[in-house]
């Protein structure tokens, strides 16, 4: 049986994990939006290890664009569109 916080501590984790599903769902519409179809989108947290200051890197060579999807889900929308297009650019 959990405790009320743990319980609390759960749904939280519950909510950061639904904000972050939402998050990639949005930039893989934008990327189709924008006729990269056929491109990916991935967490960045193995590139926040070597660079902290990371938010998003696009690989053309493998057709994936790496989102810091943890920290992005905290951003209002068009903080969140805006990352997205920027890599977008770079594809």
């Amino acid at each position: 049986m959990m405790t009320w916080e743990q319980d609390n501590e759960y749904m939280r984790k519950v909510d950061r994990i639904q904000r972050i599903w939402k998050f990639m769902h949005f930039a893989k519409s934008l990327l189709d939006a924008h006729g990269l179809t056929d491109w990916i989108t991935s967490d960045c947290f193995r590139f926040r290890l070597a660079e902290p200051n990371c938010l998003g890197f696009c690989n053309r060579d493998a057709r994936v664009i790496w989102l810091d999807s943890y920290t992005a889900a905290e951003w209002s929308l068009a903080k969140q569109r805006d990352l997205v297009l920027h890599e977008i650019a770079h594809a």
